[in-house]
Parts: C-alpha cells; structure tokens; sequence
C-alpha cells in the first residue's frame, strides 16, 4: 500500500459524511485541506485544514498549508 498522502479538495457533499470518510480512507490521507461554504462543514483538527471558498485571493497566497500536497 502506498503511504499516506495530503491532499487539497472541493467536496461540495459535505464534509462531515460518510462518503467523504471512505475517500479519505481508501487514499489513505494524512492531511486534507479543503475548501468550505457553510460553517456546518468546518472541521478543525490535525487531519484538516478548512479554507473558506469566498476569501479574496490574498488570503490564499498567506494561507496555513504547513504539509506539502501529494
């Protein structure tokens, strides 16, 4: 199996879902940053690094993405 990776996404589905789970999953991710809409999609945890979608671009160059993305 390939190791874990870190990956960045626009899951439109919701985040808090089991469908997200088992991608996350079945890539075997270490780190997830992701874009959100709604606050009921924020998640905040070592796993995750939220990123709200309508942030001026600015703020994306400064954002906290501390693990390179695979």
């Amino acid at each position: 199996m390939k190791g874990k990776i870190n990956i960045f996404v626009y899951w439109q589905y919701g985040v808090n879902t089991r469908e997200f789970e088992k991608l996350l999953t079945d890539l075997n991710v270490e780190k997830c940053a992701y874009l959100y809409e709604s606050s009921k999609d924020y998640i905040r945890s070592s796993r995750f690094i939220p990123l709200y979608l309508y942030n001026n671009i600015d703020f994306y160059k400064e954002a906290e993405i501390k693990n390179e993305l695979d």
